[in-house]
């Protein structure tokens, strides 16, 4: 997953980042496609070390659909 870092948060124990990145897309993976997605990571840290981790992306709809952009 190839993408750039639109916002990042990292306080207290659950740092986040929200991005856009070219990830597998639907039925389009068995084609070996990419669509262009927003993606989210959540992780939660104990003792230094990440104990869990979450991630959601949703693809990013065509300009014409969003006028304002999701980014």
């Amino acid at each position: 997953m190839l993408g750039e870092v639109e916002h990042h948060r990292a306080t207290g124990r659950r740092p986040s980042c929200f991005d856009e990145a070219e990830v597998p897309g639907g039925h389009a993976c068995l084609a070996g496609q990419l669509e262009l997605a927003a993606v989210v990571d959540i992780w939660r840290f104990e003792d230094g070390l990440i104990a869990e981790h979450w991630d959601v992306r949703q693809p990013v709809p065509e300009p014409s659909a969003v006028p304002n952009g999701m980014f």
